[in-house]
Formats: structure tokens, sequence, C-alpha cells
């Protein structure tokens, strides 16, 4: 058998999964720096189907690829321009992951979409449940844990972006969304008291300067730490 595994960081997370196998628990046992989606994908791959470690992080790295790929062109057809733009920021947006689905796991475009789609998730259920306040905060919950499944730097970029537009909404007059941030926050602060510190561990460190330079060149990359 080939001994061959993706470029980047793939022996980062083999590692951790072959931990796993043997019993231990991402951030109590080990350090882990992204979201637990990452790891518990690919092990549930490999309880399901019995393929190797090194298998299924290869399968959840093309899911996380190819999937991510489509996410952003859900995202970008929610723009309101003309078809032309969209496809024009698509392709530009989608260049780099497309021709190389095997940069990393942590790399592809699923980490760096997910924000922004739960973004225009959120709205969608604002606009479809209006005035259902518990409805919404219970969608707006599961987006919330959604995003920090997958990146935990990028869970709180959304809870900035998610409070922004409750605040521009509730001015806009839909004054019932201070019962669905309310809700939010309280299930949230429940969560925070029983979620690992050193799951953020790795948000410190990235906040305090670690791996910030040079910066990776790619239109994706640059639209994140853009906006």
């Amino acid at each position: 058998a080939s001994g061959w595994l993706p470029m980047d960081n793939a022996a980062y997370f083999i590692y951790k999964l072959f931990a796993m196998q043997a019993g231990s628990i991402p951030y109590r046992d080990f350090e882990f720096a992204y979201g637990p989606a990452m790891l518990y994908v690919p092990v549930a791959l490999r309880r399901l189907t019995g393929i190797s470690v090194d298998a299924a992080y290869l399968t959840t790295l093309w899911i996380f690829a190819l999937g991510g790929i489509f996410l952003l062109w859900w995202v970008v057809r929610q723009a309101r321009t003309s078809r032309r733009h969209k496809i024009m920021a698509f392709l530009l947006l989608a260049a780099f992951p497309a021709l190389n689905l095997e940069f990393g796991l942590s790399y592809t475009m699923t980490r760096y979409v997910c924000g922004f789609a739960a973004l225009v998730a959120a709205r969608i259920a604002v606009e479809k449940l209006s005035g259902r306040w518990l409805v919404v905060a219970l969608c707006h919950l599961l987006l919330t844990a959604a995003v920090f499944s997958i990146s935990p730097e990028m869970g709180l970029a959304f809870l900035a972006a998610l409070a922004v537009y409750w605040l521009l909404e509730y001015h806009a007059g839909s004054k019932w969304l201070a019962y669905t941030a309310l809700v939010h926050f309280v299930f949230l602060t429940g969560l925070a008291i029983l979620f690992p510190r050193s799951a953020l561990l790795a948000i410190r460190a990235f906040g305090g300067g670690t791996n910030n330079l040079p910066l990776f060149p790619s239109p994706y990359v640059l639209l994140y730490v853009g906006s």
C-alpha cells in the first residue's frame, strides 16, 4: 500500500486521528487547533465503512473541499447582482481550491466560507420565519454550533456578524429580534460554561500573532481577512 498522504498539514490530522483511535479525546487529552468536525467526521467515516485512518482523512478532505466549493456557489447566488458578476466572483474565489483539492483540511473552502453561508442562512430564517422569535433563535443556535464545529475562530467572527445583523434589523423595525438575541445568548452562556477552555488556546495563540505571516494570497483567504 502507498504511504502517500496529501500535502500541507495531513500529518497533523493523521496523528490526532490515531490518538482518538487509541481512546484519546480532543482538547482534553491533546491539543487541536480547529473545530471538532475536522476530527469526528473522519472518525465517523472510519467506523461506518471500516476504511483506514489515512483513507478516512482523505475522504473527509474531498468532502470539505468539494462541499465548500458548492457552498461558495450557494452564497454567491444570494448576491443581488447580475448573473455575469456572480459567475465572475465565483470563478475568482474558487480558482485555487478547485485546482488543488488536497492542499489540507484546514485550508478547504468549507472552513473559510461556512461563516458567510451561515450568515446568509440566518437572514433567510429571519425573512421566512418573521416574528417567530423562538424558532429563529433555535435556527441561529444551530448555525452557530455548525460554524464552531468547523472552526472556533470562524464561529466567533460569525457571532460578531450575527449581532451586527440583529442590531441593523432591530433598528429597521424587527423589534422581535431582541427576544431572539436574548434566547440565543442565554443558551450560548450555558454552552460556554461547558465548552473546554483548551479548545480556545489556538484562538489565543493566533490572536497573539502566531502564524500571522506570511499571508497566503489566495482570493478566498483575502476575502475572509478583508471582511
